[in-house]
């Protein structure tokens, strides 16, 4: 599963850096902190990356398409794919002998330590996923 995911996060990544050219952007969060907030989304809109990116997610096929803007784009290669090899599988909770874990499913901490939970299982573990909305 981490395999696939880091593959298909290093696709996206290249994808991304085709349409800017390598190019940076102000971070929503960096724009927030130094504008009045009318002005956040036209000054974000307005620069050349997130305009690229813009055009590129409208040239693709529906089946394709993806609407969100990642930051972490800006990172290298290599830590993005590492990030998504990392998170690849990772849940909000995990009930271990009976004991519900929870953490935040953004954080590396809770990423290492759901890992450390799943990592020395063997290969034949059946595991049991529910995914419940209230």
């Amino acid at each position: 599963m981490a395999v696939v995911a880091g593959a298909k996060a290093g696709e996206l990544w290249d994808l991304v850096q085709s349409w800017t050219g390598g190019a940076r952007w102000s971070t929503w969060d960096q724009l927030r902190g130094r504008l009045d907030r009318s002005e956040v989304q036209q000054q974000y809109e307005s620069q050349t990356a997130i305009k690229a990116i813009r055009e590129g997610q409208r040239a693709l096929p529906p089946e394709q398409g993806f609407w969100t803007i990642e930051d972490a784009w800006m990172e290298p290669r290599v830590d993005y794919v590492a990030r998504a090899e990392a998170n690849a599988g990772v849940t909000y909770a995990v009930v271990i002998d009976g004991q519900w874990l929870e953490g935040d499913a953004l954080s590396w901490e809770w990423t290492n330590r759901f890992n450390a939970i799943l990592d020395p299982l063997a290969d034949t573990t059946l595991i049991t996923i529910v995914d419940c909305h209230v």
